[in-house]
């Protein structure tokens, strides 16, 4: 079951950022993430597709040099897991705490929602060594 509200507002919500950042950044950051969402970033299954005549189809994993690269190896692959690991706890933390300033800006208590996404499997990745 899919929490629309939670995905639109992640997919939607622009960050508050100093004077360098410009407009083509923001947009490069949204288009990012809709890609991401969309399952469109150019992961080498999909430029094989798109670009046939340049990769050869028993390219592998750089990291592992055992398995086809996709996008379930990417967020697999054994040698990887450890970073994997923390880039997922580092955006579940970042989230979880913007979800508790939005809940303080909209007077709403948010740990029933916090709860209910921690509860999600997406969460509890269990990594093969």
């Amino acid at each position: 079951m899919i929490d629309w509200k939670v995905t639109w507002f992640t997919l939607n919500f622009s960050p508050v950022h100093d004077a360098s950042f410009q407009a083509h950044h923001a947009l490069r950051h949204y288009t990012f993430k809709f890609k991401l969402f969309l399952d469109e970033l150019p992961l080498l299954e999909k430029l094989k597709i798109t670009y046939p005549d340049l990769y050869i189809d028993l390219l592998t994993c750089r990291s592992c040099c055992d398995c086809k690269k996709d996008l379930m190896h990417l967020i697999l692959c054994p040698k990887r897991h450890i970073v994997i690991h923390q880039i997922l706890q580092a955006y579940q933390n970042h989230l979880f705490s913007k979800l508790r300033e939005a809940g303080e800006l909209a007077d709403t208590d948010p740990t029933p929602m916090l709860r209910k996404l921690s509860s999600l499997s997406c969460w509890t990745i269990s990594f093969a060594n």
